[in-house]
């Protein structure tokens, strides 16, 4: 069988430049296993349409606002910047096809540490019903896309250096899951200070207060950029996750302030 060739799809050239920057970084991967029956609880009472990614960045956002470094970002790398970011801004991921293409694009929520659950919700599903090929909020990765390759790379290299609109495409952080398939672990390549890696939700043998019961539970990975963080306070972080997410404790309101309509 003769094999065939083809010029790089046009469709996942943001993907291409995105991975050429995450070289740039210095990732180290943590990860613990969390249970989350107290979420799936709540998910069936709420009499809401709760993604378990909502969660996620709910629960994430509210522990880097606790830590100044962690929603941070290096900016040069001839002559570095640690530029500290005025808010916390959440990126996640979407699986989305393009011209019967399957790429990977991301999304941000921001000031995601102030919104509610619903708020955070909204967002996603927003993002989830927008088409790459059309919709206003994808069209920079359009304009990426149409680009000749040594364009496209020379204008994503440009964009990166500025601060206010990498916070607007990278996010202070990532969340990004293979939930729903049978990936229990998962390491993720960073674009951002912290990269969180959400494995799928399961029903195991768990360890409770001394007895062996059947929970609910997850692995979550957590790359963080070694340059700026070291592991002691990026284990803090996952730890301080992993109890908001156990114990429910990061704050529920539903009175807070709602996004603003896209």
């Amino acid at each position: 069988m003769s094999h065939t060739q083809q010029p790089f799809p046009k469709q996942r050239q943001h993907t291409l430049l995105f991975l050429e920057q995450s070289h740039a970084y210095r990732p180290v991967s943590i990860d613990t296993d969390v249970e989350m029956t107290e979420v799936v609880r709540h998910r069936q009472q709420s009499g809401k349409r709760y993604s378990y990614l909502a969660y996620f960045i709910q629960a994430m956002a509210q522990v880097v606002a606790e830590y100044p470094a962690a929603n941070s970002m290096l900016i040069g790398q001839l002559f570095p910047r640690l530029v500290t970011l005025g808010e916390v801004n959440a990126k996640f991921t979407l699986d989305k096809t393009v011209d019967e293409q399957r790429v990977v694009a991301s999304a941000v929520v921001e000031g995601a540490d102030q919104l509610s659950l619903t708020a955070i919700q909204a967002r996603i599903d927003y993002f989830k019903t927008q088409e790459i090929a059309s919709a206003e909020v994808f069209a920079p990765i359009r304009k990426i896309q149409k680009a000749p390759l040594l364009l496209g790379r020379l204008l994503f290299r440009l964009a990166m250096r500025r601060p206010e609109v990498k916070s607007r495409v990278q996010g202070s952080f990532t969340v990004t899951s293979l939930g729903g398939r049978a990936v229990t672990r998962f390491v993720p390549l960073p674009g951002s200070t912290l990269t969180l890696g959400v494995g799928d939700i399961t029903e195991r043998a768990w360890v409770k207060n001394s007895q062996l019961t059947v929970a609910h539970a997850t692995t979550l990975t957590l790359v963080f950029d070694h340059r700026i963080l070291d592991g002691a306070v990026s284990a803090e972080i996952l730890s301080k996750i992993k109890n908001k997410l156990e114990k429910f404790a990061f704050d529920n309101n539903e009175n807070v302030a709602q996004l603003p309509a896209a």
